[in-house]
């Protein structure tokens, strides 16, 4: 798991969202009269650490969270000493728990809320981590139901285009997203209204995606009516 993970960030098109995020939080930072490493930044589940290094070798001071005691934790401990950014440029965070405190300005996760039960609870705790007007640089897999990857919930699949909304109603305001909508802006407000709604409704990117989603279960739920009748 851990080869394929490196492998995978190698490939272009992955590297590509972290160099996207690291211009978006320079603008972020820029607009707040802030350096990059005055911003609290967190990655969460971030795996074998391939984003945090970036940011950390690029003037960012990281946060790293994931699954304490697991073998990639391990690895990534060995793999940030190896490059003296532990405790210097990148602190492991111990506790999922220690993130919920509102003290971040960005809180970046890429293709995990896919792999968990109820990802609703996750973007509420995303809000939770980020300080008001603080910002979630967001990708999600939820259709992507595969062989290939055997941890992404089929559970899930029923929220691929959903994100928009989702994050609104937990108080995050989609802000901006990438050419293949990947990464998605987030900003957490005190409160979001009626016309942040209709602002998302209006947005042909997003009701493509959405319909895209939509479109997805129908032919799903055929397939499976045609293999059990």
């Amino acid at each position: 798991f851990i080869f394929e993970t490196m492998v995978f960030w190698a490939r272009p098109g992955r590297k590509q969202l972290i160099e996207i995020s690291l211009e978006r939080i320079q603008q972020y930072a820029s607009q707040k009269g802030k350096i990059t490493g005055d911003l609290k930044i967190l990655l969460l589940g971030d795996g074998t650490g391939n984003d945090s290094l970036y940011l950390a070798m690029n003037g960012c001071h990281v946060d790293y969270c994931d699954f304490p005691g697991s073998k990639i934790y391990d690895f990534v401990t060995k793999r940030f000493k190896h490059y003296g950014l532990l405790d210097n440029g990148i602190n492991l965070i111990p506790t999922y728990e220690a993130c919920l405190d509102n003290q971040y300005d960005v809180v970046i996760s890429f293709d995990v809320l896919e792999h968990l039960t109820e990802p609703w609870i996750a973007i509420a705790n995303i809000r939770s981590m980020l300080k008001t007007e603080g910002i979630a640089l967001i990708t999600d897999a939820y259709g992507d139901v595969t062989a290939r990857h055997p941890t992404h919930l089929e559970s899930n699949r029923k929220f691929k285009g959903q994100s928009p909304f989702m994050f609104l109603k937990k108080g995050m305001v989609l802000t901006w997203y990438g050419s293949v909508f990947k990464p998605m802006e987030f900003t957490k407000v005190d409160k979001w209204s009626l016309r942040d709604y209709f602002i998302l409704w209006q947005d042909k990117k997003v009701i493509v995606e959405y319909l895209s989603g939509k479109s997805g279960l129908l032919k799903q739920f055929v397939k499976n009516f045609l293999v059990n009748k």
